[in-house]
């Protein structure tokens, strides 16, 4: 199979990867990374673990909406960053705090999705006049629910040790920064990110876990290059602004397709009758259909797009 025959997102799962795929994973050349460079992906990293540490503190103070969905993103760049050059820290390190901050997510996630539902404004202005108030009367003690676990767990020991080594993490020794990133090879790495993001575009079948797995291939490469803006400079920069329009589209993909459930679960919990919320889901389907449509052109964008990374691009 040729490149240009899985250049669309559209249905027709592919069965197996492409050899184009196998390709893509041979590692471009990576030459000898001096101190300089080492130093500037190290930094920005700590820079990164400062962020996750900062956002605690901000949540512990006020879980809001926009203190919640910070923290979340610092975490993934962070965790993002440490598979994508594991040598940066010792394994044991790395191993450990990826755990936690797994769990850290996963904790945040449902008070993300209520505040989702109950922002979307236009969605309620489409309900039933006369089922909405209980809807969103019943969506407003979930996300009160959610916000009030994660107070919680921004108060747990395991948090408190947590944000402990993210501030060691944050301020290491010039001489350790210098020596972490000897074996790193982050042209290899990104290589492999972005062969992800074919690969996950190719086997997109348009189901919503299709989307949703491409979705975050495409979010992991995005944060790869903002680490190293600082390594590689302004062309990092500009392929993460041109990555951009497709994972925001992908974003909103993500968005109708996680408000639907909770839609769905609304409806189950309130003792309306069946099909209550049929407007509101059909007004979601709408949207994500929309959004479905703009990948095209967002990807055309995305491949048509300088790897930085490589010499022979």
């Amino acid at each position: 199979m040729t490149p240009a025959a899985h250049r669309g997102i559209g249905p027709g799962r592919a069965k197996g990867v492409p050899a184009y795929y196998d390709r893509l994973l041979v590692p471009a050349v990576e030459p000898d990374m001096d101190i300089p460079l080492r130093y500037s992906i190290v930094a920005a990293l700590a820079q990164v673990a400062g962020s996750v540490g900062g956002g605690i503190v901000a949540v512990r103070r006020n879980p809001d909406t926009r203190s919640v969905h910070q923290l979340r993103v610092a975490i993934l760049k962070l965790r993002n960053g440490l598979r994508l050059l594991p040598r940066a820290w010792p394994a044991a390190q790395s191993s450990s705090l990826d755990r936690d901050l797994h769990w850290l997510r996963t904790q945040l996630a449902v008070s993300r999705e209520w505040d989702l539902l109950l922002g979307d404004h236009a969605l309620w202005q489409d309900a039933d006049a006369v089922s909405a108030p209980r809807l969103h009367a019943l969506a407003q003690a979930e996300q009160k629910r959610a916000a009030d676990h994660v107070a919680a767990v921004v108060r747990t020991l395991r948090c408190e040790h947590l944000e402990e080594r993210l501030g060691k993490m944050a301020l290491p020794p010039l001489n350790s920064l210098q020596e972490a990133g000897e074996g790193m090879a982050p042209r290899r790495a990104i290589e492999k990110q972005f062969a992800a993001v074919v690969a996950r575009k190719h086997a997109c079948g348009g189901r919503p876990e299709d989307y949703h797995r491409l979705r975050k291939a495409v979010k992991r490469l995005g944060y790869s290059c903002q680490l190293l803006e600082g390594g590689f400079g302004d062309l990092a920069t500009r392929y993460a602004e041109e990555l951009g329009p497709l994972q925001h589209e992908l974003g909103k993909v993500n968005d109708a397709t996680v408000a639907l459930g909770r839609l769905q679960e609304l409806e189950r919990r309130s003792g309306l009758p069946h099909g209550t919320t049929r407007r509101m889901r059909a007004h979601l389907k709408r949207r994500r259909d929309r959004h479905i449509e703009e990948l095209q052109p967002a990807w055309k964008r995305f491949r048509h797009a300088r790897r930085f990374w490589r010499d022979d691009d």
